[in-house]
Formats: structure tokens, C-alpha cells, sequence
């Protein structure tokens, strides 16, 4: 459609004759007064609101009052009623009306966002939201709501159709004009998008990154201009880079998504076939994005992209670091700038002597002026954070710890506030890794945990087990299912994949049994990540004052790194027991700048340990480094593929798959394409040793090829006596990274850009970029919380604010803590409702009625570190919601009708103080919203395929929203009232006590006096193995069973008929007691 034209032609006679109405009716009405169109709203458009919005939009005047300045809540475009039945009766209701129906809506000004005018923000009275949203969709496009209107016909439609256009006339409401870059796309780009089929994806309700306006039929040319405006920002990016303008065009994910792997595209979902390189629709798109390029140099007047040399750290020796474990000083390094043509500049000479500093972790800023990194020059002082600048050279300090204990690591540059601009290079903040708050977390798990591909009775078989020969010679190994469960040996020797015992198993191992080494557990400081704006020159210890901590996890959290949604990344360990098997996860997580919205991102509970140093690529693959806790020299270098989900590997014995075999073609995913999440490129390995050397510091360069450090192999990586020298390599796709199938890795050439018989380490390029934006300010709830204020560049509360808990789907959340993987049929059992996946009836042990929030503190000697936060019972939806108290690292329990918890998943998350955190979503919209990526509930690949329900939404869940009173329930509060306080189980306190009144007479030792002391750690010990304390679960535990006289899910046979003791079994109130100490982990305490 041209710029400026208002005309607008019918597919259909019932179309031309409501359009004709509507112009006509404009021109009266352009005369008309504001009183006149006020009057003809009460009179003729509120009757239909009554009639055809109300049951969903109408909500109580106590409700609407709330809600009105909550962007969350305002962008459902909600509007007061004046009685259960959605009448308007009201002059100040209908004043409120009025308002609502004229007014911008859904607009934040913390976002500075203005919203959406129900009236439409250019002069077409059809491309008005209050208009084409409730027509049906041949004549709207489809937006993502029920169809109220069948035609245009409809004496209702024709009357709001007659208001809309005076009001637009009367209020002015402009045409569109399109600039230059947008006619381009408008005349070359939306042509292709049709060709190609690309709407018929990529609509506004899809699950993926690119969301576009299908235009409406009803106009001729379909699109106006405000639409194509609003698909060209889509096609840019909205929410992720979806085009690189930091780098070479050609390398952007809107381009390589559409041409064959082997010419160098990336993979799709809907497929490789749309263009070819070369074609005149591939050349308009590299046309379309290097004019949009040109345009962005010039408002940063700048050239973007241009490498102007490498940053890296140059070590004399080599540097043996365990992920979580390198708190150690070892000096012998200089930070070096090596220009493009060779010359070199030691950044760190003002610092002092190569042989005396210990530099690590260098990062260069967005504008490539700076590179910040840690340092120091002794064992006795802490580490910090300084800053040098390239063009002169000078270096500052930006952290300034005294404490020799308390350290300031991994800087990173971040964007300044949620409200910037992408292209104020210079506007910026650091983020940085400290250990300030203080505790301590598990680094290393006790346990390494594999799964046999042979065996007989006395050799396991598992050729992922690479490391060195008889390195496991004296330790324990479990068998944690099959014929020999629970059966422990000790290891005679290992090599070659082969676990040898000194005494035979029972029964001879078989393929696919679970088993686990008894390996040292290891505890080190805890970090956390920190914010600060970056200091001008001479305030630097000024802005170290209002440092900022941005994460509250008890676990360990480390190598922070940017996602081009401006989200921060790292790396954060969950370990534990689940499924009867020992966890240890170094999974990518990412927060919000602001912290908050604590989110898995990818590499839970995969078979690779650790997953770090993750880079997003120009095309929005992702590189980083899979590696074991015990390394200390790096890993394998993985490129992710984020955009398929969780993935299926090949053999992980964390999942409840029998090790699929990938290369002969897709595992029975239940998902309709499915492409491994990663893929290795080279051959070294991640643990053990690696014939083919070792990977550490990726980082992606703006060509689309990759900077990383190096070293040959072989490397034992377990062994820190090993001497490998790390050179730095390009590495550049040849043509692409992933290879046709997506089931390995491609082809690439290597360059080697700095090599010496030092260690070069950290290679970081120094180029001017754009930075990761992000809009994604605090989610909160103004109804409970009431507005936040604008705090270092975020939307905050104070830190006494609780946080609202809301979960949308319990057992649809549970079923992906139990299987990750996108494989199967999943069990979701919920008395009352029926089930979408496992069709089984629900009975009284795995039925959830119940939901437990658990809490958990790092607090000096104290061994009961979980608590219970609250009990709340789930609605028959299954969902629930709860105030909490922020900065608690939290976990969700599902419990039966007895209280038992059902799993334990040990998803430590937290909440920022006023932060709505929400998690899973109503059931009817998983298929539309989540099943592209985590699988179909059936496990048919094909049920992934589902229209919307857009009439249930998140806040229409039963326990969040009261139907017949069109408002919000209230959420039960445990934030230390006394109706709800927080409630530590303790053996002491809980445990004993019941033990001396029900147990003392029959199970008193013979030789003990009468007052035995049951409180001893001896008594607990015996306690502890009645009771499956590994995983915490009453359900499994023997001892329930035997006080319930009844058979629960452990693996003994039942010894009573009964409730023990017979002649004085417990009571309620005691068996619940029993219970939550279990599920809370049987602590001592």
C-alpha cells in the first residue's frame, strides 16, 4: 500500500457496504463535537460492550481501580462494569469507559512505552484494535482473539465501525509516513515474506522470536503503513538480535534461517528452501540490512564492526583452573593488545611486572575503547577490577576490596538502564562475579554418575568414563537400578571405558543400569552477581559505594556473559538427587538486567557436567565450553542451538532415555523437528583425558567465525601437572558450523592468530558493536505491591517488599522437573481434571493436591538449612499463588492428599522484593505457547499443532482470578505473620519427641537406662537410613510405610499390615511432623 493512502477496498459485498457506511459516517461525524461522540458512545457503543466485551474484558470497579496503571494488567485492556452481569449503568463508570475505549492502553512509562489507542494509532478505522480484533479472521488477519463479529455486516460492527471513524477524524489521529529504510521494506522485504510463506509461521500467537502482522485482508494491499512500521522493527528484532548491524549483514540469523546448510544457513524449523545466495530475494534482504546497517553508523558515527586487534592475557606458565575453584594466585601475566598488523601493547605495564600480576578475564567494551579485567599482585590481597583504556592507555581501579577473602571477578559491560538506546555505546554499566555476601556452596558433587553400555559381574562397561587408568582403584561404586540395585562394590581398577570390582555383583551388569562413584565432595566460596554504573573519571570509589547485588543463589554462579536480549547469562550449579539418581548441573542461566526473572536457558541436567562461557553468534547460534568440575584446563567447544529447546543427547544418564543413537537419524521426539541442541566442533574432549586437546574463552567475532584459545592434546584435563600451551585460533565455517542433518558438526578452517611458548589465554576482539537492550523491566503487581520507582536504571522496591508467587499449572510444572527431554507420553495427575498427557487415573500417593514452598538459607553452623515456607492447596486447575519473601531462594513441592511430597525438584530460585514471579502456564495454551520446543504432553510430535484458547489466559487461572466477582483473588501470605510463619522441621525439636513418647518402650536398647537420649547423633543415623533422605521423599521412605501399616513407593517389602506402633499408632498431626522432615531433607538439626 502507498504512503498516505486512507483507501480501502472490501474482499467481499458485506465488506464494500460496511466500508462505504464508514467513510460516509467519517465525514458527518469529522463536524461533530466531543459532547455529540461522547453521547453516541453511552448510547449505542456501550450496549454492544454489554453484549459482546464484557464477560471477558469487564471487570469490578475495585478491580479496574487497581489495575488501570499496571502495565501487566493494562495491556488485557480491561474496563470497569457495574454488576456481575457486565452492565454500565454508572456516569462515572461510563466517564471510566469513555477513557478506556479512547485512551492509549497497555503503556509503561518505566518502558517508555505510550501503548495502543483501542482507536489505532494512524487514521484507517480497521486497522483500529477495537475493530479488527473481534472480526473474524478472513477479513482481520487473525489477531489473537475469539471472533465476536462474522462479518462486517453485523449491525453491531457497522455502529462501532460509524464511532471509530469520528473519532479519528475528530481527534486527528494522523496518517502514517513511512521513512526511507521502511518503504524499503515495505516495497522489497513484505513481498518476499509473502512469497515465502513466512506469515503462515510467524504469526503474532506463535512461539518463536519473529512475530509478524499478517496485514488485513479487508484493505486493499492488505498492509498499512503503520503495519509495515511495526513488521520492520519485528524482522530487526524486538526482544533478540535477529540481524547483525554489529558486524558482517550476510551473517544474520533473518538470512541464514532461509538459504541450505551447505551454502552456509543455519537450521529451521520451517526449513532451508526459501532462498538460495545469489537469488535477487536473497540480494534485496543483504540490500535491505546494509542500508539499515548505514543508517545505524551514522547516528553512532562510528563503523560498526571493523576488528581492530585482539585483547588477551599472555601467561609465562600455564594456569590450571577448576570451573569453580580458582580463587588461587598464580602471577606470571600480562594483558597484551596486538594490533591487526601485528604490533603489540602491554596494556598492564603501569601495574607493575609480568612475573607479579595475576591478570584473568579481560572484556572490551561496546565502544572498543576500554577493556576492563581482574588483577592482583599477591596471595595476601584480593582480587579487583581496573580498567584500562586502549587509545591511552591509562588504567584505574574500579572495585576496591580490602578483605583478602572478599574478591571482584569476571567483569562485564552491560547496557545502563532498560530505558537506553542501543546505539549510546558510551552509556553504560559493569556487572562482575563477588563472593561479598559471604557462605559457602557445593563446587563438586560426591557423586559421578553414569550408565552402562555392558558389563557382567564384576566389570561395568561405559566408554564415556575417559578418565586416566586406575584412577578410581579403592573407591566405592553404587548400583542405583536393575537386577544389583543398591548393591555397593568397591573398584579394583578401571581403563578403557571398564570399571572393574573386587567382589562380583549378584547378577552380571546389564546395559542401561544407573550406577554411581563415591567421589569427594568439594566446598568453596559463593558468588553472586553485582552491578555498578560505570564511574566517571575520579568517582570511581563513589560508585563502588552503590554497588548493586543483582542474584541471591545459594548455589555457585560464575562467568557472567550477554544475550543479544540484553539478558545477563552464567553458569550456576544445581546438584542433588532426583529419579533415584545422583545430579550435578552446571547449567546457562539468565536473569533480567535487574536480576530478577531467574530462568533456565539451556544445558539442565545434561550430560555434560558444566556448560560455561556461553557467546551468542551474529546468527544466533551459541558458543561455549562443555567441561567437567574436575578440569583444569577447559573442555570441548560446543555451538548451541537454542531455538529447538531442550534437546535429546546421545548419552546422558541424567535422562529416562536408553542412550539414542544420533547419527543413524532423530530419536522419537515429541517434537515435530527436532535437531540436537548442540553439537561439538573438533575433538577434544570434556573430562578424563582428551586425545584431542582442550577448548577455553570462546568468544564470537563479527564475521561469524569464532576466537577461542586452544591447546593440542593429549591432555589428561584432570591432571594440573600437565603442561599444554593455549595458543589463539580463528575459526571460520567452511560453510557452516552445524552440518545438513543438524546431527554433527560442519566443516571449518582454522587460523592461528597469536601462538608463542607462552600461554595465550582470554582473546577478546576489539571492534565498536551496538549493545544488548533489553525491555524486560520488573514484572510485579501494582495491585499488592502499588507502583515501584525508578532506581539505577530499573524499575525497584524496597528490599522489605515480598514477592508474589504465582504458578500457573503445578502438575504441567512438575512433569519437566521429572523429564526435561522432549520424549514421551508426560503424567499429569490432578484429582478432578483430566489428564492432557498419561491417561491413568489419579490415586491418593502420586494425585497433587497440595503445593509446599520451601525455603533454604546458607547460615554458619546450622546443618537444617531448609525450611517450610508455606502449605497452600492447589485449585482444580492446578494452579496456586502465594506472598513469599523476596531474596529466599525458594522450591516448589507437590504434595498428596497425606502432605507427602510428590518430587523434590532442587530448583533453587529466588525473587526480587516486589517481583511477580510466575511460573509454567495454563494447560489449554501449552500447545500453542510451549510444545514447538519442549514436546507435545502426548508425545505425538503432531499434537504440537493446536489453535489458541486465548479466552483462558495466565491471570484467568482459579486461583488468580474469581470469576464471578470479575476480580483478582487474594493471595495467602507467608511472610512471618503469625497465621503463616515459617516453619523449620528439626529432629530435636519434631523428630525426637515422638520418638520418647511412641517408640522408647519397644525400641529402647537393652543395655541403655530408661532415659535413653534419642536426640544423639547415633539415634539419628538409624533414622536416617529408615528414610529415602538422599532425594527427601516421605513417599519412599520405609519408615512411613511402616507407621502407616501400608505400602507407599519404597523399594522394601512391607514388614506390617498395620499402623505401627499397633496399640499407639501416631496420630495426624505427628505422621505430618514425620513427614516434612523427610521432604526437607532429614536434616539434623
Amino acid at each position: 500500500m502507498r504512503k498516505g493512502t486512507r483507501r480501502w477496498v472490501a474482499l467481499s459485498s458485506i465488506a464494500v457496504t460496511a466500508i462505504g457506511l464508514g467513510l460516509l459516517v467519517g465525514r458527518f461525524l469529522s463536524d461533530k463535537k466531543g459532547k455529540e461522540l461522547r453521547g453516541e458512545f453511552s448510547q449505542v457503543v456501550v450496549p454492544i460492550f454489554e453484549r459482546k466485551c464484557a464477560s471477558c474484558h469487564g471487570v469490578s470497579v475495585g478491580t479496574f481501580e487497581s489495575q488501570r496503571n499496571h502495565y501487566e494488567e493494562a495491556r488485557l485492556w480491561r474496563f470497569p462494569v457495574d454488576d456481575e452481569k457486565g452492565r454500565i449503568v454508572k456516569k462515572d463508570t461510563l466517564d471510566q469507559v469513555y477513557l478506556v475505549a479512547t485512551e492509549p492502553y497497555g503503556g509503561s512509562e518505566s518502558l517508555s512505552s505510550p501503548g495502543q489507542s483501542p482507536l489505532g494509532n494512524e487514521a484507517i478505522p480497521l486497522a483500529s484494535p477495537i475493530l479488527r480484533l473481534p472480526l473474524v479472521n478472513q477479513y482481520s488477519g487473525g489477531e489473537p482473539h475469539p471472533e465476536v463479529f462474522a462479518n462486517p455486516n453485523e449491525e453491531d460492527f457497522k455502529s462501532l465501525l460509524a464511532w471509530v471513524s469520528g473519532e479519528q477524524l475528530f481527534r486527528e489521529i494522523p496518517l502514517v509516513e513511512l521513512t526511507n529504510e521502511e518503504a524499503y521494506f515495505a516495497d522489497k522485504i513484505v513481498p518476499i515474506l509473502e512469497r515465502k510463506t513466512c506469515f503462515g509461521c510467524h504469526l503474532p500467537t506463535s512461539f518463536n522470536d519473529l512475530k509478524l502482522d499478517p496485514g488485513i485482508p479487508a484493505l486493499e494491499g492488505r498492509y498499512t503503513a503503520g503495519i509495515h512500521r511495526k513488521n520492520r522493527r519485528a524482522m530487526l528484532g524486538d526482544n533478540i538480535q535477529l540481524v547483525n548491524l554489529s558486524g558482517e549483514v550476510r551473517q544474520s540469523r533473518q538470512i541464514l534461517k532461509n538459504i541450505p546448510v551447505v551454502e552456509g544457513g543455519i537450521h529451521h524449523k520451517g526449513g532451508n528452501q526459501f532462498l538460495k545466495t545469489g537469488d535477487p530475494d536473497y540480494l534485496h534482504l543483504v540490500e535491505w540490512l546494509s542500508r539499515e546497517k548505514k543508517r545505524t553508523e551514522a547516528i553512532v558515527d562510528h563503523k560498526l564492526g571493523e576488528v581492530g586487534g585482539y585483547v588477551f592475557v599472555r601467561r609465562s606458565s600455564p594456569l590450571p583452573q577448576r570451573f569453580f575453584e580458582d580463587d588461587d594466585f598464580r602471577p606470571g601475566s600480562e594483558l597484551v593488545f596486538r594490533k591487526t598488523d601485528g604490533e603489540e601493547l602491554i596494556l598492564s605495564a603501569q601495574l607493575g611486572q609480568a612475573e607479579l600480576l595475576d591478570i584473568r578475564a579481560p572484556e572490551v567494551s561496546f565502544d572498543g575503547t576500554s577493556v576492563a579485567f581482574e588483577v592482583r599482585n599477591s596471595s595476601a590481597d584480593p582480587i579487583n577490577i581496573w580498567e584500562v583504556n586502549l587509545i591511552t592507555r591509562e588504567a584505574r581501579q574500579l572495585t576496591f576490596s580490602s578483605d583478602p577473602k572478599i574478591h571482584f571477578r569476571e567483569p562485564l559491560y552491560i547496557a545502563k538502564s532498560v530505558w537506553g538506546k542501543n546505539v549510546d555505546v558510551d552509556d553504560v554499566a559493569l556487572v562482575f562475579m563477588s563472593n561479598r555476601a559471604g557462605g559457602t556452596a557445593v563446587l563438586k558433587s560426591a557423586y559421578l554418575v553414569g550408565e552402562t553400555e555392558a558389563g557382567s559381574a564384576n566389570e561395568i562397561v561405559d566408554l564415556e568414563r575417559t578418565e586416566k587408568s586406575n584412577c578410581f582403584e579403592g573407591r566405592t561404586v553404587e548400583i542405583l537400578d536393575g537386577a544389583n540395585a543398591g548393591e555397593v562394590r568397591q573398584v579394583a581398577s578401571n581403563g578403557d571405558g571398564r570399571i572393574r570390582v573386587k567382589r562380583s555383583f549378584s547378577h552380571p551388569i546389564r546395559k542401561h543400569v544407573h550406577y554411581a562413584l563415591i567421589d569427594e565432595e568439594r566446598v568453596g566460596s559463593r558468588y553472586d552477581l553485582y552491578r555498578m554504573d560505570l564511574a566517571l573519571k575520579g568517582t570511581e570509589r563513589d560508585a563502588f559505594a552503590r554497588i548493586h547485588q543483582l542474584t541471591h543463589s545459594i548455589d555457585g554462579i560464575r562467568r557472567p556473559t550477554r544475550r543479544s536480549s540484553g539478558e545477563i547469562m552464567f553458569t550456576l550449579i544445581r546438584e542433588g538427587w532426583q529419579g533415584g539418581r545422583p545430579f550435578y548441573n552446571g547449567a546457562q542461566f539468565r536473569v533480567h538486567m535487574d536480576g530478577s526473572n531467574l530462568h533456565t536457558h539451556n544445558g539442565n541436567r545434561s550430560g555434560v557436567p558444566i556448560h560455561s562461557d556461553n557467546r551468542e553468534l551474529p546468527n544466533g547460534l551459541e558458543v561455549r565450553i562443555g567441561r567437567s568440575p574436575d578440569s583444569y584446563w577447559g573442555g570441548m567447544l560446543m555451538v548451541s542451538d537454542h531455538q529447538f529447546g531442550p534437546t535429546i543427547e546421545e548419552r546422558n544418564p541424567l535422562d529416562l532415555l536408553d542412550h539414542p543413537d544420533l547419527m543413524t537419524g532423530p530419536p522419537g521426539a515429541s517434537i515435530f523437528k527436532f535437531v540436537p541442541g548442540w553439537v561439538r566442533l573438533g575433538h577434544a574432549g570434556y573430562r578424563g583425558v582428551s586425545p584431542g586437546g582442550a577448548y577455553r574463552d570462546p568468544y564470537p567475532l563479527p564475521d561469524g567465525s569464532i576466537l577461542v584459545a586452544y591447546a593440542k592434546g593429549p591432555i589428561d584435563l584432570h591432571d594440573p601437572q600437565e603442561r599444554p600451551n593455549f595458543d589463539i585460533l580463528r575459526l571460520i565455517p567452511k560453510p557452516s558450523f552445524q552440518n545438513e542433518s543438524g546431527f554433527g558438526a560442519g566443516d571449518f578452517d582454522q587460523e592461528v592468530l597469536v601462538s608463542s611458548d607462552s600461554n595465550e589465554l582470554w582473546p577478546r576482539p576489539v571492534f565498536r558493536r551496538l549493545q544488548e537492550m533489553s525491555r524486560k523491566d520488573l514484572k510485579s503487581d501494582h495491585s499488592f505491591f502499588g507502583p515501584p520507582v525508578r532506581k539505577m536504571g530499573f524499575s525497584s522496591y524496597d528490599s522489605g517488599v515480598p514477592i508474589l508467587l504465582q504458578v500457573f499449572d503445578l502438575p504441567l510444572l512438575d512433569t519437566f522437573f521429572e523429564q526435561v527431554t522432549p520424549h514421551g507420553v508426560r503424567k499429569l495427575d490432578l484429582p478432578q481434571v483430566a489428564n492432557t498427557g498419561h491417561a491413568s487415573l489419579p490415586d491418593d500417593i502420586d494425585s497433587i493436591y497440595y503445593a509446599r514452598i520451601i525455603g533454604r538459607r546458607d547460615e554458619p553452623n546450622r546443618s537444617d538449612k531448609t525450611f517450610i515456607i508455606g502449605e497452600v492447596p492447589i485449585e482444580n486447575d492446578g494452579s496456586f499463588q502465594a506472598i513469599i519473601p523476596s531474596g529466599v531462594n525458594f522450591d516448589i513441592q507437590s504434595l498428596n492428599q497425606y502432605r507427602m511430597a510428590l518430587a523434590s525438584p532442587k530448583r533453587w530460585l529466588y525473587g526480587k522484593p516486589g517481583e511477580r514471579h510466575t511460573l509454567s502456564i495454563p494447560r489449554v495454551l501449552f500447545s500453542q505457547t510451549c510444545a514447538g520446543c519442549h514436546g507435545s504432553l502426548t508425545g505425538n510430535p503432531m499434537d504440537t499443532f493446536r489453535k489458541p484458547d486465548v479466552l483462558t489466559s495466565a491471570s484467568r487461572t482459579l486461583a488468580i482470578w474469581n470469576k464471578q466477582l470479575g476480580e483478582k483473588q487474594v493471595a495467602p501470605e507467608f511472610i512471618g505473620s503469625l497465621k503463616a510463619k515459617s516453619y523449620r522441621s528439626s529432629f530435636a525439636n519434631d523428630i525426637v519427641p515422638i520418638l520418647k513418647t511412641k517408640c522408647d518402650g519397644c525400641h529402647r536398647s537393652a543395655q541403655a537406662p530408661k532415659a535413653a537420649n534419642w536426640g544423639d547423633r547415633s539415634h539419628y543415623l538409624v533414622m536416617r537410613d529408615l528414610v529415602d533422605w538422599r532425594e527427601g521423599l516421605a513417599k519412599n521412605s520405609r519408615l512411613v510405610e511402616i507407621l502407616m501399616g501400608r505400602k507407599l513407593k519404597s523399594k522394601h517389602r512391607m514388614a506390617f499390615d498395620r499402623a505401627h506402633p499397633n496399640s499407639n499408632p501416631l496420630n495426624e498431626e505427628e505422621l505430618l511432623r514425620i513427614i516434612r522432615w523427610i521432604d526437607t531433607g532429614a536434616e539434623d538439626g
